[in-house]
């Protein structure tokens, strides 16, 4: 199998994890930043399990996420099973496993000694909740940028230890990620009517807030400023405003397209396809590229959803910092979430 090129972080990372292992842990969370490289640190540990005799399944919430891991497990020599909807790469005699988390419910699932929940933080939810109870002898490793609940909860209940991998200043001193500008709102929408559910903002109020013309306009005004043209991803409250703003966006002149959920799998992947190749410059999207999203031309975020999850806020901003060209990142928080939970790349101390 080919070798794969580690980082001295990642190496230290994994070395880590099999220490907490080895100390008796049997469900052990790693925590490093967007664009550190959790894939590939788990990469290297399915080599190894593979090297042991080990059976190996892999949980995402997403089709992105499985097709991110089946590739590089394919780079480094491994062909995996796929578990999801009718895709044609399913084969549960190989010994990888890669499943998401809505297809696992409702089938047999495979034998594992290794299991690897990427995106992590999702684990409370009943349906990881009843995956994960069917290994109760397997080691499961979670993977997240932020290890917390996405109401700020902790996520003590689901992993018994925390192995902080890397800091987002020392992936900045590494050039592993490069540090955004960020740029305050002139214009900020009152949210004094907006209510409050389950840890965040009530999004049906919180989109008829952030509907407002004057918002609207200033989130196009200062794009045209300031963004000198980057290829750029838009996070909205609902469809209506996705929808609204990629109108104002595209009587701008700007190449522009809308992803929600309900958006076809063939025209999701093409838009993807086109905002990676320039044909598209921005996307306005609705809880689809929060996370698990790997497009490094993207270089400017805009974040249009106020937001009071702390891991929602790094989730989305974290996907414009990996290295491209030398372009520099950009953020435009139109949504106070920087007065809220400072700067989305600065360290923290999790526990």
């Amino acid at each position: 199998m080919p070798a794969l090129d580690l980082r001295p972080y990642q190496i230290a990372g994994i070395e880590a994890a099999r220490a907490a292992r080895r100390a008796g842990h049997r469900r052990i969370l790693l925590s490093l930043p967007t664009g550190g490289g959790k894939t590939i640190i788990a990469v290297a540990m399915i080599l190894r399990a593979l090297d042991l005799g080990s059976r190996v399944l892999v949980i995402a919430h997403r089709k992105e996420l499985i097709d991110q891991f089946w590739s590089q497990l394919h780079r480094a020599g491994v062909t995996a099973g796929i578990m999801r909807g009718t895709d044609e790469r399913t084969d549960a005699t190989l010994p990888v496993q890669l499943g998401t988390i809505q297809t696992l419910g409702r089938r047999d699932l495979p034998p594992a000694d290794l299991v690897f929940v990427d995106e992590a933080h999702r684990c409370p939810g009943e349906s990881y909740r009843a995956v994960l109870a069917a290994y109760p002898q397997a080691t499961i490793f979670g993977l997240t940028a932020t290890p917390a609940r996405l109401d700020g909860k902790p996520l003590k209940e689901h992993f018994d230890t925390l192995v902080p991998v890397a800091t987002y200043s020392g992936l900045i001193d590494a050039g592993a990620i490069v540090a955004p500008v960020v740029y305050a709102a002139r214009v900020t929408p009152n949210l004094s009517r907006v209510r409050k559910v389950a840890g965040d903002f009530h999004e049906g109020d919180l989109e008829a807030a952030m509907m407002g013309v004057h918002v609207i306009g200033d989130v196009v005004r200062t794009w045209r400023e300031k963004a000198d043209r980057r290829r750029t991803v838009v996070y909205c409250v609902g469809i209506e405003h996705s929808l609204a703003l990629t109108e104002e966006f595209r009587e701008a002149g700007v190449r522009v397209a809308h992803l929600d959920g309900t958006t076809p799998i063939p025209e999701r992947d093409q838009i993807l396809v086109d905002i990676y190749t320039g044909k598209l410059e921005m996307v306005c999207n609705v809880g689809v590229l929060t996370e698990g999203w790997d497009c490094p031309p993207v270089k400017c975020c805009i974040m249009a959803r106020p937001t009071l999850s702390l891991t929602l806020w790094m989730q989305c901003a974290g996907r414009i910092l990996r290295p491209h060209e030398g372009i520099a990142p950009v953020i435009f928080d139109h949504a106070g979430n920087v007065a809220r939970h400072f700067l989305p790349h600065m360290d923290r101390e999790w526990s």
